[in-house]
């Protein structure tokens, strides 16, 4: 018995070792390829629309840029959250009413760079960044409220949309639990 436990502790080392080795090629052998898809592309999908498309829609009919994108966090600057899309187009979510406002400030202490968001907000108005060809280059912003933005402007690739801050929800997550096999 006792010249038997030496066989044993063998048998056992050698189960494991083969079970770790099934184990790993029954991973990268699964049907559908899922856990080294190359389907999944990112938090936000190529084919969702950017703000260039969302400003290139603009007319007559339809004059009100969307409330809610699907944006990558960039930074904090000032009072504004910046967050810009995966042609790197930014739109501007103000966030606090001046830098005293310490409530808002924890509001948005979670927010990460490069991380994927889904945010709303209310349209305030754009920057507007006169071009070479106007004579007033300028490396500072013009705001043009809401109410003074017209349609040729909001059109402009030399404007920044800019938003009251509602809600943002990260998406990141989202995209890695929700997405099938299939897709």
């Amino acid at each position: 018995m006792i010249a038997q436990i030496p066989r044993i502790k063998t048998y056992m080392q050698v189960s494991r070792a083969l079970i770790l080795v099934f184990s790993f090629l029954s991973l990268i052998m699964y049907p559908g390829n899922v856990l080294f898809s190359e389907k999944f592309q990112g938090p936000i999908s190529p084919k969702e629309k950017r703000i260039k498309d969302f400003k290139e829609e603009l007319n007559e009919n339809k004059q009100d840029l969307p409330e809610e994108y699907h944006l990558f966090f960039q930074e904090l600057k000032g009072n504004y959250a910046i967050f810009y899309d995966l042609d790197g187009h930014t739109v501007h979510f103000q966030y606090r009413r001046n830098k005293w406002d310490r409530e808002a400030i924890e509001s948005v202490h979670n927010l990460l760079s490069g991380r994927s968001y889904k945010v709303s907000g209310d349209f305030l108005g754009v920057y507007y960044y006169p071009s070479v060809k106007e004579s007033r280059s300028s490396i500072l912003p013009l705001f043009i409220a809401k109410k003074d933005v017209d349609l040729r402007t909001k059109k402009d690739l030399n404007t920044v949309p800019i938003y009251k801050l509602k809600a943002y929800n990260e998406s990141y997550s989202d995209a890695i639990l929700l997405q099938t096999p299939d897709e």
